[in-house]
């Protein structure tokens, strides 16, 4: 029986399909496909432990990956799903720092080798399936950790602003704003920074990011007391 395949071609139309399309979607539903034709009973998210993630923290190439691969006496179809991921992790980051012209071309590269594998005409492209339903899952936990790594440096800063203030506050110190208050602590709110990795620049809205973050605070209200140039009752 003739087996009909699913194709993106049919079910997505040509202006939907961007870069982003391809690399976080189209491609990675495609590598995962072969992935599990490739290792059987392994997962999608066994694809990104084992493979992606570790992949995309070592900044792998896929042109040193190819390179490496062919050296070798023989190419086998799991070497050629590794390149094929290699090329994607590059795309992944060009696309990052904006290189859409290198991401492009590491993105069909990817694609290019990911038809090479030894299961390619057997799996079937399902952008709407269950594999694309694990990889959307995968690729949203991984934003999700990513953000949460990206503002922890942040929140400890926050933190930290919030005890000062409200420990100087309650001593008897007020300020005629947020801003004010901020600006005075600044360098031990710097430390706070650099210990959580973070370099606190005031000239890049430091001070106006913490600054914003405090007033939000209801219980730090009573020590700033000043609002838009008007005296705020002290409470």
């Amino acid at each position: 029986m003739r087996q009909v395949m699913g194709s993106p071609g049919y079910t997505f139309p040509r202006k939907e399909k961007t870069l982003e399309f391809y690399i976080d979607r189209a491609i990675p539903t495609n590598l995962a496909h072969a992935f599990l034709q490739l290792k059987n009973g392994s997962t999608v998210e066994d694809f990104y432990r084992e493979i992606l993630i570790p992949m995309a923290l070592r900044g792998e190439s896929g042109d040193t990956l190819l390179k490496h691969a062919y050296l070798q006496t023989g190419v086998s179809a799991g070497d050629i799903l590794l390149i094929a991921c290699g090329y994607l992790t590059e795309a992944k980051a060009a696309l990052t720092k904006g290189d859409r012209k290198t991401a492009w071309s590491a993105a069909m590269d990817a694609m290019a080798y990911c038809g090479q594998t030894r299961s390619a005409s057997n799996y079937v492209i399902d952008l709407s399936g269950t594999v694309a339903e694990e990889v959307q899952r995968e690729l949203t936990l991984m934003a999700t950790r990513a953000s949460e790594a990206k503002h922890r440096p942040y929140k400890a800063v926050e933190a930290e602003a919030v005890r000062i203030v409200l420990k100087m506050g309650q001593d008897g110190r007020t300020w005629d704003s947020a801003t004010a208050a901020v600006t005075e602590i600044i360098d031990r709110l710097r430390t706070v920074a650099s210990d959580n990795g973070m370099e606190f620049k005031a000239e890049d809205g430091g001070i106006k990011t913490i600054a914003g973050y405090l007033r939000k605070v209801p219980e730090l209200g009573r020590y700033f007391l000043g609002t838009r140039g008007r005296p705020r009752k002290k409470i």
